[in-house]
């Protein structure tokens, strides 16, 4: 059963973090008892139980160096569930256990290969994920930030419906927005933005582009007389019409002034709004972003704080009072011990509303905020 509790962790870390208060993950525990007990009969038994199914088609152990590996692992969730109607499938998944040092304070290593996960919200899949687990890190003069590091690559999100977000984006795009509007800029090298009216923007970029506006021509190379416009009836349907806005910047770097520096190498975003005709108005949102860095610092490499003189007895004695502490954070806040990398990230909104638009939210609460003499927040 060692592998499968291994298979479980992984699935249901997620679930933890998706748990904001105490009183949600006695209900989160209660119904992650009742999954893993139905994924651990239908493992056993090689079948379906109560719409719970898991397969893993190899596990292999290696003992130089030591690690297990889950190969071929797929998952399903029924509408009841800690997961409602989510499929998880992954190549492998490989445990290493290390021996830290202070050269390299590594404890465990966690590398998860082609995963892709299906919901009835959203698509998430990515190359490959890969955890770090620090043991301190501070002390070692590895690293100033969370213990547990964790990079995407290839990472690629699909939102059906800007309606219904899952609520790991929806956290992750409050916190960015409200970094834009109430943060710090550190560092903005450039902005880049382009809005388009009229024709189907699709047209501008096909074969031809060139010639558009040009006049008519005949089979001969023969300019031909254009013909008359001819008005549209009343039962004829309305021209539909497109709206793109692209924007593009490069070398971003924000503060949050909650301890998150948030930074892009190049994002690029593009909205295109369609209305008219006999569809209603609709709207799609894609992004594209390379070098993504969300990292943690703590107040004493952000300036913030005066330098203290650090021990490992003294971490050690300091434990009993902090350990409560953290293990509270890492039930309310599991995302402060983690820093995040994702090389490259592709985002997409199938149906996208602008109203829907976090940038929207809350700036016109930060307008609010200002015309009443509220003090701006922030961050969230």
């Amino acid at each position: 059963m060692t592998p499968l509790a291994i298979a479980l962790c992984v699935v249901v870390s997620s679930a933890i973090i998706m748990t904001p208060t105490l009183f949600d993950l006695l209900s989160v525990l209660v119904t992650l008892l009742y999954s893993a007990l139905c994924l651990a009969l239908s493992l056993l038994l090689r079948t379906t139980i109560l719409s719970h199914h898991l397969t893993i088609a190899r596990v292999s152990v290696h003992l130089r160096p030591p690690s297990i590996a889950l190969h071929n692992v797929q998952a399903v969730f029924p509408e009841r569930s800690i997961y409602p109607s989510t499929t998880i499938k992954f190549v492998e998944l490989r445990v290493t256990p290390h021996t830290p040092s202070r050269a390299a304070p590594k404890v465990l290593t966690v590398r998860l290969t082609s995963a892709l996960h299906v919901s009835r919200l959203s698509t998430v899949s990515t190359t490959q994920l890969t955890a770090v687990i620090l043991i301190f890190p501070v002390l070692a003069r590895l690293s100033a930030g969370p213990p547990v590091q964790v990079t995407l690559d290839g990472f690629r999100l699909r939102v059906f419906s800007s309606t219904a977000t899952p609520y790991l984006v929806q956290r992750l795009r409050e916190a960015l927005v409200s970094t834009v509007l109430f943060g710090e800029v550190l560092r903005f090298d450039d902005l880049a933005a382009d809005v388009r009216f009229g024709l189907d923007y699709a047209a501008l970029d096909g074969p031809g582009a060139d010639k558009l506006g040009a006049p008519a021509q005949d089979e001969d190379g023969a300019e031909t007389e254009p013909e008359e416009e001819q008005q549209p009836g009343a039962g004829e349907a309305p021209e539909e019409d497109d709206l793109l806005v692209v924007a593009s910047t490069a070398n971003l770097q924000m503060h949050d002034r909650k301890g998150r520096i948030y930074a892009f190498t190049h994002v690029c975003a593009c909205m295109r709004r369609s209305w008219g005709g006999f569809v209603c108005a609709r709207g799609a949102y894609e992004m594209e972003a390379e070098g993504c860095r969300w990292q943690r610092f703590p107040p004493v490499v952000l300036g913030e704080a005066g330098l203290k003189e650090l021990s490992m007895w003294r971490c050690i004695a300091r434990l009993p009072l902090t350990l409560p502490v953290d293990v509270y954070t890492l039930v309310t806040d599991p995302m402060r011990f983690i820093d995040l990398v994702v090389p490259r990230a592709q985002i997409q909104f199938d149906d996208f509303r602008m109203r829907d638009a976090e940038l929207v939210r809350q700036g016109f609460e930060g307008l609010v905020r200002a015309f009443m003499g509220v003090p701006l927040m922030p961050g969230r």
